[in-house]
């Protein structure tokens, strides 16, 4: 005999929004709790209400509200979440902001429009105005979160995740290509790629109750696209080894038109087997069909059709599709490196026959596994990881060749060595040149300032820039703090990093060097973003640095005058 399980008792939480929901209904007739109050065994407290809706005022096209409804609130034991809203109907199904055919989303950011501090009062009013919008037609389907599916997320814990990037805005039936990157991924491959086959099913209407997480329960909701499904998931299965879970992906059409919505789902190897693989049926598996679980995969849908940069409105936007060389991977290249492969550049060259030792990991960006690798290897192997999309590149020698500056639309020198300037002021004479380049340096005494000088494909030499800049700076007494990047270092400016014949370097930290280089990435894409040339120094510094001039671009001009920005 199984013991009886208990029910879980009310939170004190339940206790007092089940006390406020009371005494709204006691002083506003618009509102009766109607049904009994009961806990599940989920931990909510479910209670149904009665609102008096006939005030509503209602559009065109708007939610077919009645002048009253009956609504179950769900109040979960903790007041994190917010309380949720249910019909007992589906006549709401298919409408913006109703979820899985039932389910009101009044809250779409619970973490910025919930607050526990207005308990129920704040949710019955948040009720009301959502009832208010949806009655007048005040909703924008096109951004209703994951509108074509039911409102709802499809993803079953424990599964990979699959990329897509490469389909069509509204994919057709085909059976496609899956690379798996690691144990969490795959990735849709090249139709005629080798390895496990998938294939993309177009469903001819939205999925207003979700997909379902059963074979089963999916086709009946694909309706008379159900046997044709099977027969594409067949062939793509026959492709596969016995043994293998398949994947499919829905292409769901979204009910305010543009890119379809697109899901991923895997049926169990066991299951796959038992239906299309007579000889592995088993005895467990009479109906596999009827049985089949449907494993919901998370998708990274990053079709350029559905998906907007981040940074699309930002200065280093100017980066994205540049092919760009950056000599010198140490202290501020490094980091550069990283952020122009994350800002979308198309390719990046990587030049620095220096060597990883393990002092360098203080302020460079690398780790102890690329101890006794040289910079431009190791750092190459982590940008890679960083995107697919950017093509990276390693020069060895003294200087890349001339193919590399010839692709280039951005040299960025990170060296600080009077011969690369020498070699990049030769390219000035070139009078084809059509390139940018830049050139970074930060101070030895503390490193948190920073220097950049950017000439553009008319622009002058680095060295006429440097000493414009320096004698712009040195005429301005607020610039002071500046004069130390043309200045001999003094005793103490700079580290001897070990005992005997160490190369002097500078005092800096990873954090400080990372953030200049950010900001120095900024002011560059900056420039190549902008409609005119516009050749320059920039003076920069973080917070705490001896200065109080944050920011102060040098432009190039003969009389060497100073503009603030």
């Amino acid at each position: 005999m199984t013991k009886r399980r208990r029910k879980p008792e009310k939170s004190d939480w339940q206790r007092a929004a089940f006390a406020q929901l009371k005494s709204v209904g006691a002083r506003d007739s618009r509102l009766r709790i109607s049904g009994s109050v009961r806990m599940c065994d989920n931990g909510s407290l479910y209670a149904t209400i009665t609102l008096d809706t006939s005030s509503i005022a209602k559009a065109a096209g708007g939610l077919c509200i009645g002048d009253s409804e009956d609504l179950l609130v769900a109040v979960p034991p903790s007041p994190y979440l917010p309380p949720q809203v249910f019909t007992g109907h589906s006549r709401f199904s298919g409408f913006p902001h109703v979820l899985q055919g039932h389910n009101l989303c009044i809250y779409l950011d619970p973490s910025r429009e919930w607050d526990p501090v207005d308990g129920m009062v704040g949710f019955l009013n948040r009720l009301w105005a959502w009832l208010e919008d949806a009655a007048a037609n005040r909703f924008d389907a096109s951004e209703a979160l994951y509108h074509p599916v039911g409102g709802v997320l499809h993803r079953t814990p424990g599964t990979p995740t699959v990329v897509v990037r490469n389909l069509d805005a509204v994919p057709s039936h085909q059976v496609i290509g899956l690379r798996s990157r690691n144990e969490r991924r795959l990735d849709v491959d090249d139709p005629l790629a080798t390895g496990e086959r998938s294939m993309v099913f177009a469903v001819d209407h939205a999925l207003p109750l979700g997909a379902d997480n059963t074979l089963d329960g999916l086709l009946a909701r694909l309706a008379q696209q159900g046997s044709q499904f099977l027969t594409m998931l067949e062939s793509a299965t026959r492709r596969n080894p016995a043994g293998t879970p398949q994947i499919f992906i829905l292409s769901v059409p979204h009910p305010a038109g543009g890119p379809s919505h697109l899901l991923a789902g895997r049926i169990p190897a066991q299951y796959i087997d038992a239906i299309f693989r007579a000889e592995a049926a088993t005895a467990e598996l009479q109906s596999p069909v009827g049985q089949a679980p449907i494993e919901w995969c998370n998708i990274s849908d990053e079709r350029s059709c559905v998906t907007k940069r981040r940074d699309e409105s930002k200065p280093v936007n100017g980066l994205a599709n540049k092919n760009i060389l950056v000599w010198g991977c140490g202290g501020l290249g490094s980091w550069i490196a990283e952020f122009v492969v994350r800002a979308g550049a198309r390719r990046v060259c990587l030049h620095d026959p220096g060597i990883i030792t393990g002092g360098l990991l203080v302020r460079q960006n690398f780790t102890e596994n690329d101890i006794g690798a040289d910079k431009a290897s190791a750092l190459a192997t982590r940008l890679q990881a960083i995107s697919d999309r950017t093509e990276i590149r390693v020069r060895h020698g003294y200087e890349p060749d001339d193919g590399d500056f010839a692709a280039a639309d951005l040299i960025i020198d990170a060296t600080v060595s009077i011969a690369v300037t020498r070699t990049l002021d030769a390219m000035f004479l070139n009078t084809h040149r059509n390139l940018w380049i830049a050139q970074v340096a930060t101070d030895m005494r503390t490193g948190t300032l920073a220097l950049l000088h950017v000439s553009g494909p008319s622009g002058p030499p680095l060295l006429a820039l440097d000493d414009v800049a320096e004698t712009q700076v040195r005429k301005q007494g607020s610039l002071e703090a500046y004069q130390r990047f043309w200045d001999e270092p003094r005793p103490g400016d700079e580290l001897i990093p070990t005992r005997g014949c160490s190369v002097p370097t500078f005092h800096g930290s990873g954090a400080d060097l990372a953030g200049l280089a950010a900001i120095m990435t900024t002011q560059i894409g900056g420039h190549l973003r902008t409609q005119c040339e516009l050749s320059g120094t920039h003076l920069l510094s973080l917070p705490g640095a001896e200065t109080d001039i944050a920011h102060e671009f040098l432009p190039w001009a003969a009389d060497a005058s100073v503009v603030q920005v």
